[in-house]
């Protein structure tokens, strides 16, 4: 046993109680400093993030015109508020989730909880609250279940990177998707509630104030309006046709109308995806296109463009999922798109197949391995259409050319090329494959089997299908023309002398070539052109703005198009759409057409391609 010094004394019961005592302390004032560590870490997580996104939401919204954020968001705490200004609680309907699919780049701390809530709605959003919300007047960003700090024995919660209202003015580039002209300042709205504009930031809105514009809607050049030095009538009519209005002062002088940049093209998709532009609209987008990056070519709601690696433009034409009623079957697919076109669809031109004698399946003597007749065999054509309808049920739209077909080469078609017995590649080698660009000269004198066997061969190895338009994807396209409101239903329907190249229209021209002798020599556009009424003249692809809507160009006169339709005529079995320079607006509106034999092929028909 171990025997105790003498004098040697232990720890006392007081001194191990002050030990104990001041190690607890030292181990709640480390645990209380790592958790204020933590908050902190937080805190500046969160205010990391609401700078990325600000950084990010400021590039997408210049360059797109809006800002990326489509679901609305309404469960804002009592807490939440106090942070808002005066807009942003006068506005409180105007939040919205930041969508951060939309923006590239980003990495962050907070809002994980998108992935529960993107491609949703509000009554979804709702329930969650580690999502980052964005007001769309004020461009404020929040993330709403907000950050905890203690602070001096208290705890406050942090919702954005500042506590007290942030009432900054923003240089608001777009207002509802209407670009800002470049020098002038966004300064509210006139009593009749139209975007007001000012070279002065903040200036107060005044009545017929010569240096405030305020923006007017329009589908049309002002007739006999002054241009000022530097415009033109042909960008002025682009202008309108993109945004669909134009800003004009207040003593009714001067007009500013928006500069359209076409320039701008994302990659090439390397596979086939979905599209969502600003508004939230979709659209399928092939493997192998571009989508055009321009406010006026990128929503679908004014014309979606795309173009292939070879620079060929093609339009979206959406159809409203909720018109086929859950059809699956293809005969039931047609038959409720027939019902969605309706009254305008005229039963004595229907979607069937014909052969090189005009007989249909069923007929006596009919030839069902003929394709002299569309262009196509019995199979093939029930294969095509089957292949459309399908499409159009999965995909909720299909593509058109944004042009009429052209030709790819410098020397124009002319009755010497027209023959209907001609081969397929002899045509390809006097004029190419049909081509959908600009300033091209049209792919006319063919017949309509010579035109179908030509658009076949572009989906050559691809991931879509080509044809000739099938006629209820034409009167698909008069349809959204007509529900956008973009054109009346008498524009569409009876007289389209107002948007077409028709023998008696007149207007001006300032590109591309025009034929005074149907089409065998063409006189170059050198500054302008104008076109006189009760003439018949021939344009080159997309030669001005006022033929165009949508972005569509020349879907009414000019040149009208073959289509997989057949004629209960039995001299003329074949269908042509939209109308031509030789005659009027109201004989052939955009939605109406002729019969023609198998064996026609003229100065007047060309064609226009689909793609789906």
């Amino acid at each position: 046993m171990k025997k105790t010094k003498k004098g040697e004394k232990g720890i006392s019961l007081i001194s191990l109680t002050i030990t104990i005592v001041i190690l607890v302390l030292i181990t709640n004032m480390l645990v209380y400093n790592a958790k204020d560590s933590v908050h902190i870490k937080n805190l500046n997580g969160m205010k990391n993030d609401i700078e990325n996104l600000r950084d990010k939401v400021s590039e997408f919204y210049n360059e797109y015109g809006n800002i990326p954020a489509n679901i609305q968001y309404t469960n804002l705490s009592t807490e939440l508020q106090q942070v808002f200004n005066e807009k942003e609680k006068k506005n409180l309907n105007q939040f919205y989730v930041v969508d951060l699919q939309a923006m590239q780049g980003l990495t962050l701390n907070y809002g994980n909880e998108y992935e529960k809530v993107k491609d949703t709605n509000t009554e979804n959003a709702n329930r969650y609250t580690d999502l980052y919300i964005i007001n769309k007047i004020t461009h404020n960003i929040f993330l709403v279940k907000g950050i905890k700090v203690k602070e001096n024995n208290e705890t406050k919660t942090y919702y954005t990177d500042y506590t007290t209202p942030d009432n900054n003015t923003i240089n608001f580039r777009y207002v509802d998707g209407i670009k800002i002209p470049d020098g002038y300042y966004y300064i509210g709205e006139n009593d009749e509630q139209k975007i007001v504009i000012s070279q002065t930031q903040d200036d107060t809105i005044k009545p017929n104030q010569e240096n405030q514009y305020v923006w007017e809607i329009a589908d049309k050049v002002p007739e006999g309006f002054p241009l000022q030095s530097g415009q033109t009538e042909e960008e002025f009519a682009k202008s309108i046709e993109s945004y669909h209005g134009y800003y004009i002062n207040g003593t009714k002088t001067k007009a500013i109308y928006l500069p359209n940049d076409e320039t701008k093209w994302s990659k090439l998709y390397t596979k086939n995806a979905g599209y969502t532009d600003l508004n939230g609209d979709t659209a399928y987008i092939p493997k192998g296109f571009q989508v055009s990056l321009s406010p006026s070519m990128g929503t679908i709601n004014r014309g979606l463009v795309i173009r292939d690696e070879n620079q060929n433009e093609y339009v979206w034409i959406p159809v409203p999922e909720s018109i086929l009623n859950g059809a699956q079957e293809t005969k039931d697919i047609e038959t409720e798109l027939r019902k969605y076109v309706g009254e305008h669809e005229n039963e004595d031109y229907v979607d069937i197949w014909y052969d090189g004698t005009g007989k249909t399946e069923g007929q006596e003597g009919v030839n069902v391995n003929d394709s002299t007749g569309c262009g196509l065999t019995l199979q093939e054509y029930k294969d095509l259409k089957d292949t459309m309808l399908l499409s159009i049920k999965e995909h909720h739209g299909f593509y058109i050319g944004r042009y009429e077909a052209g030709i790819d080469g410098e020397t124009p078609r002319t009755e010497v090329s027209s023959s209907s017995t001609k081969p397929l590649q002899d045509i390809i080698n006097e004029s190419g494959l049909p081509i959908s660009k600009q300033d091209k000269y049209t792919y006319n004198y063919t017949t309509c089997s010579q035109a179908q066997k030509l658009v076949s061969e572009l989906d050559e190895g691809k991931d879509y299908t080509t044809s000739l338009m099938f006629g209820i994807q034409w009167n698909l396209v008069c349809k959204w023309l007509e529900e956008n409101k973009v054109k009346t239903i008498e524009e569409i329907y009876t007289d389209s002398s107002s948007w077409g190249n028709y023998s008696n229209a007149t207007f001006n021209i300032n590109r591309g070539k025009y034929s005074t002798n149907k089409g065998n020599t063409y006189t170059e556009v050198q500054e302008n052109y104008i076109k006189p009424s009760s003439t018949m003249i021939l344009l080159t692809t997309g030669a001005t703005q006022r033929n165009s809507t949508m972005n569509i160009h020349d879907l009414a006169g000019n040149q009208t198009e073959w289509t997989l339709e057949y004629s209960k005529n039995d001299k003329s079995p074949c269908r042509n759409r939209g109308g031509f320079f030789a005659g009027t607006g109201s004989e052939a509106p955009a939605n109406s057409g002729g019969t023609i034999s198998m064996t026609g092929s003229f100065s007047g028909i060309a064609f226009r391609v689909a793609m789906y």
